[in-house]
């Protein structure tokens, strides 16, 4: 089953002829479509109360059964279902496999989660999707290109990492080298060579300075840091030391 990206405010689905020709046609694919933006994903305490939070990925939820019901009809084994998907698709996906605490319901046994993008993740009742309003805008691009001045720069961090500390946001400056970055991208765009200065720190093809720093900061927060975690969580070593943990859990 494959499930459409681009950051759960617009989607276009994800095509799997490919896969099947190299395949000798040994997949069935259902590309399936869901609920977007406030239609999907509104959240409140009144939405809580009188309707349902998460809306989208309760209708990837309802693919998945019926699959298993149908997929019989068509060639498909209902014990052999793979979901995969690509940026926020891959994070519908990542969503998916620990939802409910991770347990398996057997609707599906693998996943495939291309670049996962996750916005930052909030109680349903909590102030930012209570004061949030989405619309048709807001993915694109996803993160502001008009940090030009350091105040800017640092209003975004703060929006973007609500929970973090003074001393988070020291850090990040210091690792981002944030002190050495012109605050207005006015540079040549160019592409880096990765192994010397510049850097994608402050210098790319899509923009220099705060800026790119901007860029990159939310690159590597909403997709490297997510797949670094999801392969650390499917990891041999994190699974069977689950394996060890429910294990001692039932002997007690």
């Amino acid at each position: 089953m494959a499930l459409s990206g681009r950051n759960c405010m617009s989607a276009a689905a994800t095509g799997a002829n490919y896969r099947l020709l190299q395949n000798e046609n040994g997949f069935i694919s259902v590309i399936i479509q869901y609920r977007l933006g406030a239609f999907g994903f509104l959240s409140s305490e009144d939405v809580h109360k009188y309707g349902k939070t998460n809306a989208g990925l309760l209708d990837m939820r309802f693919a998945l059964e019926w699959i298993q019901e149908y997929i019989t009809k068509f060639g498909g084994d209902p014990s052999r279902v793979t979901i995969g998907g690509e940026s926020s698709g891959a994070g519908a996906v990542m969503l998916q496999a620990t939802a409910h605490g991770g347990k398996d319901d057997g609707l599906f046994n693998n996943i495939i989660a291309a670049s996962p993008y996750t916005a930052t993740q909030f109680k349903y009742n909590d102030e930012v999707p209570n004061g949030a309003l989405n619309n048709a805008n807001d993915g694109v691009p996803l993160s502001p290109p008009t940090t030009n001045t350091t105040a800017a720069f640092m209003q975004y961090l703060k929006s973007t990492f609500p929970d973090f500390t003074p001393s988070d946001f020291a850090e990040l400056l210091s690792i981002y080298k944030v002190a050495s970055s012109s605050p207005e991208s006015t540079g040549p765009p160019y592409d880096t060579l990765g192994n010397r200065d510049p850097t994608a720190l402050n210098q790319s093809e899509f923009a220099t300075g705060l800026q790119q720093t901007a860029f990159n900061i939310f690159a590597e927060s909403a997709f490297d840091c997510t797949s670094y975690w999801l392969t650390d969580a499917f990891s041999s070593e994190a699974i069977e030391d689950q394996g060890k943990k429910a294990g001692s859990t039932s002997t007690q």
